[in-house]
């Protein structure tokens, strides 16, 4: 065949493909169910600027064969070469040249994996780069961050599914179209803004049971299994369900999506605002509690401070409350916060920053034993090794806020030592420091009361009660008494050593000499007093017999 009629064979067998892309196009326009999300499926829509040709714009953006005319049919224009700028041409989709784009993961924490067609699953990291045909999967408490090079973001949240079904720059423009498919779990999405003067980029974002299509907004996805979730932040997104219901949900609605069909918009809770969020976190696991007007439910997020789409710790709670089983380290953080309605819809984020200051963990009092008493001065205090410890600080004050401690050290390398104390309740606590320095958070508080031992009673003169001594010394109500009666002073030698309920006490038949004699209080507790001043006296001897002086009398008489 002559080259002009292959050329000329070639160039009619394009124009008939072209033309029977157009039908079938132009026929699924007017099918119902096509004019809003199914509209932004099948047509590009390119706004039109001074010098711009139909011609130009076939040849720059289409791909090879397309003929001018077939775009001008669809647009009702009679010359390719007069456009009115500002004006707006649908040009079909399959009829667009791509550039294939690829997206990068700034962020994988957790469990994450990709699973691309014809390789083994391989762990997700930052840095690596997804492209069409790729499924990331996040498991428990893992996330991913993953952005176009247009600057839209998507995180993956945890127990989650999606796939690139689609990811380019169609015709000639640096305008992205990004199709995402998101079977399970939840992606908060951030679209760029398109460029002055340029079209949106377009991103769709498919579920079981609903398609989102999106124009330049701000919103979350959650597959659910047998519904999904769509709550828009800003902007206005498209959403597709069942049967060929639409629903266009602006900025601060949210709906939800079931086999059956799409629910009514309905606005997003406000950001909660909460009191009681601690600024500084020294124990851990990680728990929080605030202070909110009721409500559902309560979605709680943390994230990297620096990093907002890095979310390391994700959960729903129905009271004011949360806390992980995981640990964080040492650092500072951001912590997402938002309400959650009866239907399940998430509304807007409080945010809130904290530190987590942990390590090195301080070690566990011993001794002595919490709220115990003592009426010793010398207080011996007592905790348990801890691993990266090299020295102990210790504080003693008399307040638990510890404004004013009157011992305070930070050179104690054992795991105990004694302080003199005060009478009163006094409270300890103490941290572990490393070698570099670098102090840790205080144990828990305990607390001790040094209480005043009784005082010495006085004792009185002993008086002779028949064949003894009665003993007496002046007590107090509820004391008891510990007498101790010796034959020397040293008190080596005991005659009595007794405690007593009463003040009082019997020297039955004592033998004659000198006795010593002291007493100390008892309180009820069982704190002893000490011994008062010893007191001394003498039982005397008898008088000798008269009848060895009337003996020689009674001899005479007889």
């Amino acid at each position: 065949m002559h080259r002009f009629g292959r050329v000329r064979c070639v160039e009619v067998a394009a124009r008939r493909i072209a033309g029977s892309v157009l039908f079938v196009l132009l026929a699924l326009q007017a099918m119902p169910g096509h004019a809003a999300a199914g509209a932004d499926d099948i047509f590009w829509h390119h706004k039109v600027h001074a010098g711009d040709n139909l011609t130009g714009l076939v040849e720059q953006w289409m791909k090879p064969g397309t003929h001018w005319r077939s775009v001008a049919a669809l647009n009702g224009l009679r010359n390719p070469h007069r456009l009115q700028p500002g004006s707006t041409l649908r040009i079909p989709r399959e009829l667009l040249r791509e550039v294939p784009l690829e997206m990068e993961v700034l962020h994988a924490h957790g469990d994450v994996r990709l699973e691309r067609p014809g390789a083994a699953p391989t762990a997700l990291v930052g840095g690596v780069t997804v492209r069409s045909g790729d499924l990331v999967r996040t498991g428990r408490q893992s996330s991913a961050s993953l952005r176009a090079p247009d600057g839209t973001r998507v995180v993956l949240r945890e127990d989650s599914a999606l796939t690139l079904l689609r990811h380019a720059r169609v015709g000639a423009s640096a305008v992205q179209d990004t199709e995402l498919r998101l079977d399970k779990g939840a992606a908060d999405t951030v679209v760029a803004p398109p460029a002055a003067g340029g079209p949106p980029p377009r991103l769709q974002i498919r579920t079981p049971v609903v398609n989102l299509g999106v124009r330049g907004t701000s919103f979350r996805t959650r597959s659910l299994g047998a519904d999904a979730a769509v709550e828009v932040l800003a902007g206005r997104v498209g959403a597709a369900g069942a049967a060929g219901t639409e629903v266009a949900v602006a900025g601060g609605y949210g709906l939800r999506a079931a086999p059956t069909g799409l629910g009514a918009p309905v606005v997003l809770p406000a950001a909660p605002q909460v009191q009681g969020l601690p600024q500084i976190i020294e124990r851990l696991p990680v728990a929080l509690q605030w202070q909110a007007a009721p409500e559902v439910a309560w979605r709680v997020q943390v994230h990297a401070w620096d990093h907002p789409g890095q979310v390391l710790l994700d959960g729903v709670f129905d009271r004011p409350a949360a806390q992980w089983a995981d640990n964080l380290a040492d650092g500072r953080y951001g912590l997402r916060l938002r309400a959650v309605n009866a239907q399940g819809l998430e509304g807007h984020d409080s945010n809130f920053v904290f530190e987590v200051k942990a390590r090195p963990e301080p070690p566990f009092p011993a001794k002595p034993a919490d709220r115990s008493r003592s009426a010793d001065a010398t207080q011996t205090l007592s905790w348990t090794r801890q691993s990266e410890a090299a020295r102990y600080r210790l504080q003693v004050a008399d307040s638990a806020s510890f404004e004013r401690p009157f011992i305070d050290r930070k050179d104690i390398t054992e795991t105990a030592t004694t302080v003199q104390t005060p009478e009163g309740q006094q409270h300890w606590r103490v941290a572990s420091v490393r070698a570099n320095g670098d102090v840790g958070p205080w144990s828990d508080v305990q607390s001790f009361t040094r209480v005043a031992r009784p005082e010495a009673p006085g004792v009185e003169p002993p008086q002779a009660a028949g064949d003894g001594q009665v003993l007496r010394w002046r007590g107090a109500p509820g004391l008891r008494y510990r007498l101790q009666v010796a034959r020397d002073a040293s008190f080596t030698t005991l005659v009595a050593d007794t405690e007593l309920d009463r003040p009082e006490w019997l020297l039955s038949k004592p033998e004659p000499g000198a006795y010593h004699l002291r007493v100390r209080s008892i309180s009820t507790e069982g704190f002893e007093g000490p011994f008062g001043t010893t007191q001394t006296f003498d039982i005397p001897s008898p008088p000798p017999p008269v009848w060895p002086w009337l003996l020689p009398l009674l001899i005479w008489l007889l």
